[in-house]
């Protein structure tokens, strides 16, 4: 890993005799080699629509990509899906019986 560094902010308050100052001080001291990288999951969309053929097709365009996908094809199994996996993103079909 490289010896990238990035601006940090110390902020510090001085209250001597009743007055009130506050000092910004910036620094680009921290090393970020010592900064372990964050594994993110992958984000997870919801597609609620009655119609197969959709559903299908926004599965095959994103299927490539790091996204989970999650298909219901009513409104109840969308809100049962969605209340026990949270997903990120639904995109939902507003013409839904």
């Amino acid at each position: 890993m490289s010896n990238a560094r990035v601006p940090t902010e110390h902020a510090t308050q001085n209250n001597g005799k009743g007055s009130a100052q506050a000092t910004l001080e910036r620094s680009t001291d921290q090393d970020l080699s010592t900064v372990a990288p964050v594994e993110l999951a992958p984000a997870v969309v919801l597609v609620i629509d009655d119609d197969r053929a959709v559903r299908h097709t926004i599965r095959r365009i994103f299927e490539e990509t790091q996204l989970e996908i999650l298909t219901a094809e009513s409104a109840e199994e969308g809100l049962k899906v969605a209340s026990q996996r949270h997903p990120d993103v639904i995109l939902l079909d507003v013409m839904l019986p």
